[in-house]
């Protein structure tokens, strides 16, 4: 499971407790595990990061200002772990005290994504993108849904926009290029997938799948030298060596 970066997961709580940093609520000790949950799930420790997070979600000197930033971050931390019933009812409890809390109803759009309940993720990340616009990620989670659905038109148009808001998104230009080679639009896959490898070189998914639609094109000399990129970066991308065996090549 991919772990978000945390400082990109609690800029809320972060500015909330830098406004208690000259006040005499900073000694508290709802705001030091706060805190200390914050160190535990940076380096990691997903359970004393819980652990903490409950223990000052409980307390009764919390600021209720934290309240939904703190459930937030518990929230992510269950989710980070695989504990969606959970994480969910974190990010419930932070959105009915915070309705306009875009961080939480993304979160929980990814929740609900892992657990398959598309409709009520896409429902979710729109709310999300409605809160905060200018949201690459949200378009981009949400085209992924989209296109978990096949709904590939739609997720192309979600992967553009957050290309748009974005244009060095190397993740969208690749799932831009997924959706494009499921609906056979290999020049336009190949367009998206060298834009993502020029982004991210070692992306060994980016040269195999490449690989794929320049062999559906008829390229094989390309697909080839794509595939055995691929291993060369990952030696154990079983896809790009069977494709290559496929093909009656070595690696």
């Amino acid at each position: 499971m991919t772990r978000l970066p945390v400082a990109a997961l609690r800029p809320f709580l972060l500015l909330l407790l830098a406004c208690f940093a000259l006040s005499p609520e900073l000694r508290a000790a709802a705001l030091d595990d706060a805190r200390a949950a914050n160190v535990a799930q940076d380096r990691g420790d997903d359970d004393e990061a819980i652990r903490l997070y409950s223990a000052a979600i409980a307390a009764p000197d919390l600021p209720a200002a934290l309240l939904p930033a703190v459930l937030n971050n518990r929230g992510n931390t269950y989710r980070l772990k695989g504990q969606y019933d959970k994480a969910i009812a974190d990010f419930d409890r932070a959105i009915e005290l915070r309705p306009d809390y875009a961080l939480a109803h993304f979160n929980r759009g990814l929740s609900r994504a892992a657990e398959s309940e598309r409709d009520a993720a896409i429902a979710d990340y729109t709310r999300a993108i409605v809160l905060k616009p200018a949201w690459p990620a949200a378009y981009l989670q949400r085209g992924l849904v989209k296109l978990a659905q096949k709904r590939n038109g739609d997720a192309v148009a979600d992967f553009t926009k957050a290309i748009e808001l974005r244009p060095d998104y190397a993740v969208a230009y690749y799932d831009r290029g997924v959706a494009y080679g499921e609906a056979e639009r290999f020049e336009d896959a190949i367009k998206d997938y060298s834009r993502a490898i020029e982004l991210r070189p070692y992306d060994a998914r980016a040269y195999n799948n490449r690989g794929y639609a320049y062999e559906r094109l008829g390229r094989t000399d390309q697909a080839i030298a794509d595939y055995r990129a691929a291993l060369h970066i990952e030696p154990g991308h079983l896809q790009a060596r069977a494709n290559l065996a496929r093909l009656g090549v070595k690696p």
